[in-house]
């Protein structure tokens, strides 16, 4: 525990130097959510029955959707430079899933037995639908984009003030088989 509440305040120095831009809905940079996600999944206590012997991230972006495409282009960048290859000691694979009209998702997850779903910013999207979804299949959903969470996304990081602030809805959690310990839920804001 102590670990997490060192990267949070370390990441407190990092995000003062943070510009903030209208269209960016992630109050985060990508480098430091993934960080943080990193450090909450370990606090799930059913983390290794939902994921096995590998962790696949699918990445939910919209190509027409400027916010959502950098988001996307920002997390592989983030995993490449930073060679990140396991989630909680789990190796760690991410895929890109575009979201669009028909069943891409339920395909995408199908086939890749994605275990973990990261929700850029979207435009237009039902974001209750990938929260069923995500309940049903026993998959961890997270965003960077604080408001998601109230909307039915399990798990997201933002700034309360200028200190990185970890957001958990518990509701959900809970329908999706996710065990967050009381721990951290002691640092998070439960909504």
């Amino acid at each position: 525990m102590h670990k997490l509440w060192l990267v949070i305040t370390g990441l407190t120095v990092a995000t003062g130097l943070l510009r903030t831009d209208r269209e960016q809905a992630m109050a985060l940079p990508i480098d430091i959510q993934l960080a943080m996600f990193d450090k909450i999944l370990t606090y799930d206590r059913a983390f290794r029955t939902h994921v096995g012997d590998e962790v696949v991230v699918g990445i939910l972006f919209q190509e027409r959707y400027r916010a959502s495409l950098l988001a996307k282009t920002s997390v592989l960048d983030a995993v490449e430079r930073d060679g990140r290859t396991t989630i909680g000691r789990v190796p760690v694979r991410f895929i890109v899933i575009e979201l669009t009209e028909g069943d891409a998702l339920e395909q995408a997850v199908s086939e890749h037995a994605v275990d973990v779903m990261y929700v850029t910013p979207l435009r237009a999207y039902d974001l209750a639908a990938i929260s069923r979804f995500g309940n049903t299949h026993n998959i961890i959903t997270l965003t960077g984009v604080p408001e998601y969470v109230t909307a039915g996304i399990a798990i997201g990081v933002g700034l309360r003030g200028d200190k990185p602030e970890i957001l958990v809805n518990l509701d959900v959690c809970e329908a999706a088989g996710i065990e967050l310990s009381s721990q951290l839920l002691r640092l998070a804001r439960v909504l």
